[in-house]
């Protein structure tokens, strides 16, 4: 029997319509299913209810129904546990759902015969400092990026790597992505598309005050520092540290930025007869 934790985006399948048919056909399988209780609550759904994280030590692993923001946001919690996830695509893009909506009842087929692999994806470790004193601190999937609040105003930063200097910016802030984020944010900023198996860091300045300015790829070995400037035309506390695009937190110039390689990673159902290539080419408007 399987264990498995469906996570349901209710914005997405308001009336569960379609998430109740994936829940009927796995009970059918003799899988256990588990849903977070609120939902159990609001909809009556005859599951297991998951009221806290350390329940998903019995999870063999999780369907996340939504688009890629559910599933970034369910890689945060699941990483942690070790727990693969398969995503269903009811969003738009999708370059994290491994299947289409209309594609759930053949691929999950496979994935209780075993006829799947698992792909391990790089996740970032971002911590914030003020006066050497660690204040906050997260994990990301795709990226961690430092903007101003207002728009007016363009930011002032240095960017060591390994404690070495390596360029100072004045742009509208930075992306500091994996190659899982690099299809995000990273790459409406025309940085560069990275093969998701690779461990690498890249960084992208944002609308940079430069006709030279260029996107850095690093080793996923290097440690990422990123200082402010301090002068009359800069706003004391009007930056803002984003992970994921979904958890922000508010810093003023006095703060230091260290972003590196975490230790978790995210672990990803992958289909056989799918890949990476192949969701792409469909993404990117290819045959």
């Amino acid at each position: 029997m399987k264990n498995v934790y469906m996570i349901i985006n209710t914005s997405k399948d308001p009336t569960l319509t379609y998430s109740c048919k994936i829940m009927d056909w796995l009970k059918s399988k003799d899988c256990k299913v588990y849903i977070d209780s609120y939902v159990r609550e609001c909809y009556a759904f005859n599951a297991i209810d998951i009221e806290d994280d350390s329940e998903l030590d019995e999870i063999d692993f999780a369907i996340v129904l939504g688009g890629d923001g559910t599933i970034i946001h369910s890689a945060r919690r699941l990483a942690m546990h070790e727990i693969p996830i398969l995503g269903i695509n009811l969003g738009n893009l999708g370059f994290l759902a491994e299947i289409e909506e209309h594609e759930w009842q053949e691929n999950l087929e496979k994935v209780l015969e075993g006829k799947f692999e698992i792909e391990t994806r790089m996740m970032l470790e971002a911590q914030i400092y003020t006066n050497g004193i660690l204040i906050e601190e997260g994990f990301c999937l795709n990226d961690v990026v430092i903007s101003r609040m207002a728009l007016s105003r363009m930011v002032g930063f240095s960017i060591y790597v390994n404690d070495e200097f390596v360029n100072y910016y004045s742009a509208d802030g930075i992306i500091i992505a994996t190659p899982t984020g690099s299809t995000a944010y990273n790459l409406s900023a025309n940085g560069p598309i990275l093969a998701p198996h690779n461990e690498m860091i890249v960084m992208t300045p944002i609308c940079p005050h430069s006709l030279t300015a260029r996107s850095i790829v690093l080793s996923s070995n290097d440690i990422v520092r990123i200082t402010f400037e301090h002068n009359r035309r800069s706003w004391d506390n009007d930056l803002m540290v984003t992970i994921d695009g979904q958890e922000g937190k508010e810093i003023n110039n006095d703060a230091e930025i260290i972003i590196q390689k975490a230790d978790l990673k995210t672990r990803l159902i992958q289909i056989e007869g799918h890949n990476f290539y192949h969701i792409l080419r469909r993404k990117l408007g290819g045959n």
